[in-house]
């Protein structure tokens, strides 16, 4: 089965967009939101707190490419989290701030599957082995996370696996709502 896979590099098959660098002091309480590392609870983005932004201070036009929404994954570049990898999972636009990376899959790659990829311990473990500095706070650039290797099959069958895993995790988050809601009563 694994015949027809190949051996890639991920900044080969995604765009790494690497978070934008919004100023401390526009920060408030605004209707733009922004995803801060603290917010990636993997494996979900927790999108309930996030900072608001006043934009008025910033061209929207050249921050389009800094937008996340529903489905898509961001990963923390920077601190004791690093690497934690969280997935947007509700209706909410928010913008990714400085050393936070959106991960921009190609077309031909499964958006579910390199989610699943970069979920994998493999991943994890690369993160940590690669860390760029060892300074007071460990970081890792987007550039280096994009020789991240990994084995990708065809389209096709990226597809069928991701929707098996994308089910189960449908049904976990289901699961974790009702145990939510039955510690409430």
């Amino acid at each position: 089965m694994k015949n027809n896979w190949r051996k890639v590099k991920l900044d080969n098959v995604c765009e790494l967009i690497a978070g934008f660098a919004f100023k401390s002091k526009d920060f408030g309480a605004y209707p733009d939101k922004v995803v801060k590392i603290t917010n990636i609870e993997p494996p979900f983005v927790n999108m309930t707190n996030l900072v608001g932004v006043d934009l008025s201070k910033y061209n929207r036009n050249n921050l389009a490419k800094f937008i996340v929404k529903r489905g898509d994954y961001v990963l923390a570049m920077t601190g004791a989290t690093i690497g934690k990898l969280g997935r947007i999972s509700n209706d909410d636009i928010a913008y990714i701030n400085q050393r936070v990376l959106k991960f921009k899959p190609n077309d031909g790659v499964d958006k579910d599957f390199l989610f699943f990829i970069l979920s994998e311990s493999n991943f994890s473990q690369y993160i940590l082995n690669h860390i760029d500095s060892e300074s007071a706070q460990a970081n890792i650039s987007a550039k280096t996370i994009g020789q991240y290797e990994f084995e990708l099959p065809p389209l096709d069958p990226q597809k069928r696996i991701s929707a098996v895993l994308v089910s189960l995790d449908n049904k976990i988050e289901l699961n974790e709502k009702i145990n939510q809601n039955l510690d409430w009563e």
